[in-house]
Parts: C-alpha cells; sequence; structure tokens
C-alpha cells in the first residue's frame, strides 16, 4: 500500500521515538537519530525510490527493533506501526526478516491494538519477500499467527485465523509460480522434486503437518501442540478449493493426503462428533469428489459410499434394513434428533446436501460414473460398477420417503387452484403448497461455519433436497445430449403460419464417449427417476417447482427417444398422459351415463346372460349426453401442452406411442369442450343440434337428473381461451408430423384411424392388425374414456380430414411409398367408417364429408399442377402427368358409392345419405376441376353407373325405394 510520503512518515515517528527513549533508553535514541541521519541524505523525494535506498543496509530497523525489546506498551506500539510500513514498502532488508520476526513475537503480549498491528504485518512479509520468508522463517510466520489466533480477545482471534488461512493459500500459490518456472505444468511424477525446491518442501510439509494435527498426532515442520481442531480443516479446505491442481500435480502431496488426510475422514465418520466438525470434514469430502476423484478415485468411491450410507441409514452391514422414525407432527423439527443408526440426523442433512452437490453438477456426474459405474456394460462383473447407481437408489428413497405429501385421492396433478371453479375442491391452499418456501433452510446446513448447533429445519427438507438433486440429474442429461441432436425447422405444411419448431433431428451416434456415457447413465437412472415423478406429479408443488418438473419431465421424454431407449421415453410420456387428465372423474361419470343409458341398449350392444356391465361396455360415442361438472386444472393442461411438446419433437420417431398421445389429446378436447358449456339439455333436441350445428343454451343437467348451474361467464371465457390455445398446439403438432415425413406420417394416419375405429365400432383394417395391436398395448393406462359428443365433428374424423387436406399433396404423390400407404390407410378408414352398418349416422356423415373435403384438395391440387403452380412438389406433377395420382384420388368416391361388402357393412345397398354426397362431390369437382381430368374418366362414369344401375337405397329409417335416377336428378337437376 503506498502511502503519502515514507520519508517523512519515519522522520516524524524516529523523532517521536527518540523523544519518549532519550531518558531511559538512550540506545534507542542513538540508533533513532542515525537512521534521520540516512534519510535526510537520501536525495529521492519518491516513496519507491527512499523505500529501495532504506532496503540496502540493516540500520534502517535497528531503532525499532530496539524499541519493542523494551516491553515498554508506547515504545512498541510506535515501533510495530514503523515496522508495519517499512515492511509494506518494501523497505525492509531480506537479511532483516529474521530478526524482523523473531522481534514481533517478543511483544505479541503487549496488547490487542499491537497483536493487530503485527498480524496485518505476517502476510505482506510473506507474499512481498517470498525469497526470504521460506523454512525456518516460514515457521516463525506460522507460530506468529498461531499464537495470536489462541487469542482470548475475538477480534483479535478471527484476525489471525483469516490471516493464517491466507497464508497457507500464499505458500502453495508460490509453489504455482515454481512450477511454471520448471515447465511442471503437465502431471508427473514430482516426489523428488518436493524435497529438494524450496517451495514445494515447504507446502508438502505444510500440508502434512495440517492433515497430522487433524487427526491429532505430532507434526514434523510447524511445531505446536494446541491447535484447534476445527481451524485446521478449514485450513485444509482452503488448500483444496484454492489448490486442488497443485496437490494432483504433486505425487508426494497427493500421498499425504491418501496416507494422513483420507483414513482420519473415514476414521471421522465412525462415530458421532459436534456439528461444527462435521460440517468441515463433509465439505473436505466434497472437495474430495470434486477435485479429486481422478487421482484419488479409491478414497472418493469409499466417500461416495460413505455419503450413501448415511443418507439411506436403514442399510446395515449385513445388508438388512432397520426402521428409521421420523416425526410427522407437523412444523420444525430439531436436526438433532438421533437416527436408527445411532448418528444424528444433522449427518443424513449434510451427506444429503453433498449428494445434491454431485448430482448438479452435469459435467461432474458424467465423471463420476464413467470413472466408478462406466464398466458396467463391459465384460467386467457389474457388481462392482455400481457407486452412482446406488447413489441414485438411495436419493430417489429419500425423495419419496415422506407419503404425506401427496394429495389424498387425487384425480391427476393436482392444481394450485381450480380451473374456472369447477373442481370438485379447493386448491389454492398455499400453506399445503411443497417449495423452496416452506421446504428449505435460508442457508444450506453444509455452509454454516459459525454455528455450534444444527439448526431446525423443516420435516420435507430431505425429501426436497432428493428430489431438486434428481432435478439436476435430468437437467444434465439434456444439457449434454440435446444440443447434439435438435434442429429449429419451419413448419412445411401449406397454408400455415405455424412458427419454427425443435424436432429431432437424427439418432445420435455413440461414438462421443461423453454421450455414450450419458446414456449409459440414463439406461441405470430412469426407473429412479420414473418412480420419483410418478410420486411427486401427485404432490401440491408450487409453481416454480412444477414448471420444474415438468420441464425436466419433458427433456426426459427427448433425451430417451434421441438415444432410442424406447422403454425410458414411452414410461415418462405415458405417465404424462395418465396424470393430465382426471381420469377418476371420468370413469365415474362414465359409469353415471352406462347406467342411465342401461335401458336404451341396442341388440348389438346388450350383455349376455344379464350379465353385470363392465365400465367399457357401452360405445365411445353418444347423441345425448349430459354436461360434465368437473374439468382439467391450469397445471393438467400445462402437462397436456409438455405431451404436445414431447410429440412434436419425437414426431420421427414415436411409432406406436402416436396412439396413446392422441388418446389423451382426444380425450383432453372433449373435456374441455363438454365443460366449456356447449352441451345440449337433454337428449330430446339432440338430432335438431346435429343437424344445425346450434349450441346449448341455459342449465345443464346431470346424469342422475339432477339441475347443475350454468358455467360463469369468466370461468366460460377461460375454459373457451383453454379450448383455442390447445386446439393450436394441436395443429403446430400435426402441421409438424409433414417436416418429419416417413414414419411420422405413417404412423400418425394409423393412430388416427385405430382412434375412429374406438368410435365408429367399425371393424378394424386388415392390413393394420399388427400395428393396431401394438397401439392398443402401449394405451394400457387408459382404462376409461370420455364419451364423444355428435353433434360436432369427431376428434379423430375432423383431425384425420384435417391432417389429409394438409398434406394431401405428400400422400397422393408417394406412389409406392409408406406415404402412399398412408393414403390408402386413411381413406379405408373414412369408407369403412362411411359404410358400416353400425357406425353412427353424425360419424358416417362426418367420414363421408372427409372424404369429399379430401378428394376436392387433391383434385384442386391437381389442377395448380397443370397450371405450373410453384407450390406443388415436383414429386406430384409426376405423378398427374402419369395420372396416377388422379384415379388414386378418385377411386375413393367410387368406393364409397359402392358400399363395402362384408360382415357390417352395406352389401350391395347404399346409405341414401352417403351416395347423395358423393354424388354432390363428383357435381362440384366436375365444375371446378373437370378440366384437369384426363384418365379418370372412367371412375366417374362408373360412380354414375353405380346410381343408375342399383335401384335401391338404404336410408336412416330402413330400405326404401326409389327410381333410378332418383339421386341423378337431386344432385344433377
Amino acid at each position: 500500500m503506498a502511502t503519502t510520503n515514507i520519508g517523512a512518515l519515519l522522520l516524524a515517528e524516529l523523532q517521536t521515538l527518540s523523544t519518549e527513549a532519550r531518558r531511559k533508553h538512550p540506545e534507542i535514541k542513538e540508533a533513532a537519530e542515525r537512521v534521520i541521519v540516512v534519510l535526510r541524505g537520501i536525495k529521492a523525494t519518491g516513496s519507491v525510490e527512499i523505500a529501495s535506498e532504506l532496503a540496502k543496509s540493516d540500520e534502517a530497523i535497528s531503532p525499532f527493533v530496539l524499541g519493542c525489546k523494551t516491553n515498554n506498551h508506547k515504545l512498541a506500539s510506535i515501533s510495530v506501526q514503523c515496522l508495519q510500513q517499512l515492511i509494506s514498502h518494501r523497505a525492509v532488508s531480506p537479511r532483516s526478516i529474521a530478526q524482523t520476526l523473531s522481534t514481533l513475537n517478543e511483544v505479541i503480549h503487549l496488547g490487542v491494538d499491537i497483536q493487530v498491528k503485527i498480524l496485518q504485518m505476517v502476510l505482506p512479509l510473506v507474499t512481498m519477500y517470498d525469497g526470504c520468508v521460506y523454512g525456518e522463517t516460514l515457521v516463525d510466520a506460522f507460530h506468529l499467527c498461531l499464537a495470536l489466533q489462541k487469542s482470548r480477545d475475538p477480534i483479535v482471534n478471527n484476525t489471525a485465523a483469516a490471516i493464517l488461512r491466507q497464508v497457507v493459500v500464499a505458500v502453495f500459490d508460490r509453489v504455482v509460480a515454481e512450477d511454471r518456472e520448471h515447465n511442471d505444468d503437465e502431471q508427473e511424477d514430482t516426489r523428488e522434486s518436493d524435497m529438494t525446491r524450496k517451495y514445494a518442501k515447504d507446502a508438502f510439509f505444510v500440508l502434512q503437518d495440517l492433515c497430522l494435527w487433524a487427526a491429532g498426532s505430532d507434526t514434523i515442520f510447524i511445531l505446536d501442540e494446541t491447535v484447534d481442531q476445527g481451524l485446521v480443516l478449514d485450513l485444509i479446505e482452503s488448500v483444496l478449493v484454492n489448490h486442488a491442481a497443485v496437490v494432483a500435480r504433486h505425487t508426494s502431496m497427493l500421498q499425504i493426503l491418501r496416507e494422513r488426510l483420507a483414513p482420519f475422514v473415514v476414521g471421522f465418520f465412525a462415530e458421532k462428533a459436534p456439528f461444527t466438525l462435521a460440517v468441515r470434514c463433509i465439505r473436505i469430502v466434497w472437495l474430495f469428489i470434486r477435485d479429486l476423484h481422478v487421482d484419488l478415485a479409491p478414497e472418493c468411491e469409499m466417500f461416495l459410499s460413505i455419503l450413501t450410507r448415511l443418507v439411506d441409514p436403514g442399510i446395515t452391514s449385513k445388508g438388512g434394513r432397520s426402521s428409521v422414525s421420523l416425526s410427522r407432527s407437523g412444523g420444525m423439527q430439531p436436526s438433532k434428533t438421533v437416527l436408527g443408526s445411532g448418528f444424528p440426523l444433522f449427518y443424513r442433512v449434510l451427506a444429503m446436501e453433498i449428494l445434491r452437490n454431485t448430482l448438479r453438477d452435469a459435467q461432474l456426474l458424467h465423471q463420476l460414473y464413467a470413472q466408478f459405474d462406466g464398466d458396467s456394460n463391459a465384460d467386467t462383473d457389474a457388481e462392482d460398477c455400481h457407486v452412482i447407481a446406488d447413489v441414485l437408489k438411495a436419493v430417489g428413497k429419500v425423495a419419496a420417503e415422506r407419503p404425506e405429501l401427496r394429495v389424498s385421492n387425487s384425480d391427476g396433478i393436482p392444481g394450485a387452484q381450480a380451473v374456472g371453479g369447477l373442481a370438485s375442491e379447493s386448491e389454492s391452499l398455499d400453506s399445503k403448497q411443497v417449495g423452496a418456501h416452506n421446504c428449505s433452510l435460508r442457508t444450506e446446513m453444509h455452509k454454516l461455519l459459525d454455528k455450534h448447533e444444527p439448526p431446525l429445519m423443516p420435516e420435507p427438507y430431505l425429501a426436497y433436497l432428493a428430489f431438486t438433486a434428481l432435478l439436476g440429474v435430468a437437467d444434465g442429461l439434456a444439457e449434454h445430449v440435446l444440443p447434439l441432436c435438435t434442429q429449429n425447422v419451419a413448419c412445411s405444411a401449406p397454408a400455415t403460419n405455424l412458427a419454427p419448431g425443435s424436432v429431432l433431428s437424427s439418432s445420435l451416434t455413440l461414438t462421443d464417449t461423453r454421450v455414450l456415457t450419458a446414456k449409459q447413465l440414463l439406461l441405470r437412472s430412469w426407473p429412479v427417476l420414473l418412480s420419483v415423478y410418478t410420486f411427486y406429479l401427485v404432490v401440491r408443488l408450487d409453481d416454480l417447482l412444477f414448471g420444474q418438473i415438468m420441464d425436466t419431465m419433458q427433456k426426459l421424454v427427448q433425451v430417451s427417444g434421441a438415444f432410442e431407449l424406447n422403454e425410458a421415453r414411452d414410461g415418462f410420456l405415458l405417465l404424462l398422459c395418465r396424470n393430465c387428465l382426471p381420469q377418476a372423474a371420468i370413469a365415474d361419470h362414465e359409469r353415471q351415463l352406462q347406467q342411465g343409458h342401461r335401458a336404451t341398449l341396442s341388440p348389438v350392444d346388450e350383455l349376455e346372460d344379464g350379465a353385470e356391465p363392465k365400465v367399457h361396455a357401452l360405445p365411445l360415442v353418444t347423441t345425448s349426453l349430459s354436461g360434465v361438472t368437473f374439468t382439467m386444472n391450469t397445471r393438467q393442461i400445462e402437462c397436456l401442452r409438455a405431451v404436445v411438446a414431447c410429440a412434436q419433437y419425437l414426431a420421427s420417431v414415436l411409432g406406436p406411442m402416436w396412439y396413446p398421445v392422441l388418446v389423451t389429446l382426444q380425450q383432453a378436447e372433449e373435456l374441455l369442450y363438454q365443460s366449456h358449456g356447449r352441451l345440449q339439455s337433454g337428449p330430446a333436441n339432440t338430432n335438431a343440434a346435429a343437424k344445425t350445428g346450434s349450441q346449448p343454451t341455459g342449465r345443464r343437467a346431470s346424469v342422475s337428473g339432477q339441475s347443475v348451474p350454468a358455467v360463469a361467464s369468466d370461468d366460460k371465457q377461460l375454459l373457451s381461451s383453454d379450448l383455442a390455445r390447445i386446439r393450436t398446439d394441436y395443429a403446430r403438432l400435426l402441421g409438424f408430423v409433414r417436416t418429419c415425413g416417413g414414419d411420422a406420417i405413417m404412423w400418425t394416419v394409423r393412430a388416427l384411424c385405430v382412434l375412429g375405429t374406438d368410435l365408429s365400432n367399425a371393424p378394424p383394417d386388415v392390413e393394420l392388425q399388427s400395428e393396431e395391436a401394438a397401439m392398443r398395448a402401449t394405451a394400457s393406462i387408459i382404462h376409461r374414456r370420455l364419451s364423444a359428443v355428435l353433434n360436432r365433428p369427431t376428434f379423430a374424423i375432423d383431425q384425420l380430414r384435417a391432417f389429409a387436406v394438409s398434406n394431401v399433396d405428400v400422400l397422393v404423390g408417394a406412389t409406392g411409398t409408406d406415404d402412399q400407404g398412408a393414403w390408402r390407410a386413411s381413406t379405408r378408414h373414412l369408407l369403412a367408417t362411411a359404410t358400416h352398418l353400425h357406425a353412427p349416422a353424425p360419424m358416417r356423415t362426418q367420414a363421408c364429408s372427409a372424404v369429399s373435403d379430401i378428394v376436392l384438395a387433391a383434385m384442386d391440387l391437381v389442377s395448380q399442377a397443370d397450371s405450373g403452380s410453384d407450390t406443388v412438389s415436383q414429386q406430384f406433377i409426376d405423378s398427374v402427368s402419369s395420372g396416377e395420382a388422379q384415379v388414386c384420388v378418385l377411386t375413393p368416391l367410387l368406393q364409397m358409392m359402392n358400399g363395402t361388402a362384408g360382415d357390417g357393412y352395406a352389401n350391395g345397398a347404399r346409405f341414401v345419405d352417403v351416395s347423395k354426397l358423393t354424388l354432390d362431390t363428383v357435381h362440384m369437382l366436375l365444375q371446378s376441376s373437370g378440366r384437369s381430368i384426363m384418365r379418370a374418366w372412367s371412375v366417374v362414369f362408373d360412380i354414375i353407373h353405380t346410381v343408375l344401375d342399383t335401384p335401391q337405397a338404404t336410408g336412416a329409417a330402413g330400405t326404401e325405394s326409389r327410381q333410378p335416377g332418383y339421386l341423378m336428378r337431386c344432385v344433377f337437376p
């Protein structure tokens, strides 16, 4: 620190010292006058030049050394003040450093003010005169600090501890510079050099004595028998925090840690110790794991195993388990409660905090897994490769060890508050929410170095630590993997304004060691993560924690899909699907609906021999349905949006999982629609509403016949916005299916077809039997689905129509590919629905309309291709030029007119409404695109011939005779 002018300052102080000592200490007066003469003879005026001149002689410190030896407080105070100025300005001769330290040791008993000034000189002596302070001189500096650290004055005590910590760090700082000079940055065996280089030798002996002090053994370098163990552990931590790399580079220092410190730490956890020492010891364990896991692998493995045992104290040495009793009376519990293992509870908390730090550090976790568990897939014994796997299991067990956190009788994800006030119970009690505000400590326990007793902690604190640790594992996996396999693409569906989105670019190649380690880690950890997420999805979380769980679950689905770990992907995705709907409320509603409609079952639907009806006995469509009195809460809707985001990202690899995803989307859309208040008030108005599309008004009746108050206008607006938002998400999802192409298109069509078959009761397509079986196997978690009302387009037909219309150029133009199979599957399904005898009449009409819309859209695209439009793909233009596309497009109209032969279909007869709609489509097609028809006129003539050739048509109420030209005159007047 630079002063105003060291020369003037010293002159003033020397004159004062000379005056005070002239009677009793004339030798001091003479020495002071000699230094005054020297100062006046220096011609330089700057402090640096004056200090440089003073440092050339030992005479500059002689009056101050003599002043300290008098044991007179006033003289010693002046002398110490001047010595401090000389040292800070580098004005002390290197030959006088040892004498200065010896002099300071003689006056440490003269008062607090002098002691503080002495401490202020120690660090500059070590750092500014490093070429002189080493070996025995360094030992003197340590003795000076250690002696003052034992002072009863808190200021001196704390200052000495702080200076001692800085001196220890400075000793290792000098080793860094020394290694750089000798080009020892790269790891090599430096055991011999540690004993020949002065700074490395000092650091070795200092570290050795610190470890000996910690273990309670006699020291070798710094001879002091009474050093506080907590201070020693603090000094060791300072070394490892600042210079773990230096220690790792010098094998002799590593050997000290291996032979002295590690056994002490292991033995420390064999018996109970005070809180202050436990905190410091656990912090050293963390530094071993974080910074020295490569160089001290066996020791780190042992520490991880100890932490695992502390976290799960029920594990005994023989592999058995003892019971652990935890207080559940509410409020705070003392963290000094003794567990069944005999250790205070704060041991378990400290271990859990360190494990959380480990699991939340993605890079460290992956390095530890590769080091300790990474050989589990090799030829080695897998039983020896489970260190991190054991950690994850123990943390997962702790996370789910408090079942009282779960919301009782929860139906899906509990919300912070009910959506639109329609939920059966209030969900806005902040006191019951689990989050950082009521489940965490203001300062983590392992950071409380100034506390002598453990603090009180919330009862769920351990579970909260474990849960957030596992959230960190999921985040770390995503951080490593997703940037390598994610691409932002624009939605390529025509006539859309959808924003770009993220999709899976390609399956990861496992050539990168980090990627391979991440895959192995996910393979080991996903069952634990799935069980914990299953537990916490029915816990009432605060907004921040709920947002984290949704984000990490979405990332886990994406990472699992990227690694092609289908079992893990399906597990997480199905968990989201299952919890975003109120399954119990739906099942109860359908049970009441079944009882109310038992008398109206058709012979086809009746049960044999009067058996008790099952939940799924009734069809999933109805034309008379009372409104539901429940809906989805906002958090369930957010979960639904997470399902949509996962499906969009993994669209190209979802395969059979498209079916449970679309079932979930259909159920959510149906539930929000029904709870929006658009249902008919009773069966009497159903047919009229189905024809006119009018919406109900007034009050809704429950299944039991009791009136239910209409939904408030504010609730209607909220539900309407939710419905509009998820419909936008659905459109975005299907829009990106086109971008992924190939399998994504085929599996989406297959899933929509199977979903439509569920509603229409039509037999499945024989070409999709194996795929249908695979898709239905994935949806086993959906026990009962909400019946769909038929006063509007059903989800499956509407989405299939929209998807086919927007992607007709791909479906029709991909002759001989899987996409052509998607065209065939979609049209076959719609035709089957339109011609099946037992399909509900509204669904037949919807299917006919869908076929008509698809055909018209395709023929419109044919016209654009003929006119040379730039918006039409070249593949489609090629298929049009060969005539194949026109025949492919118009054939469904002919099939719909002919009907489909087979069990359950109209054999040789036709439905009047189906035939009329087919002819209407032909009429519109001829008017708009007749000029574009080239090789498909035979199909058009076959349609007309079919009308004229068949004399009967089947109406809604039976069969009635018509003249052959009846329909032709209706359509072509």
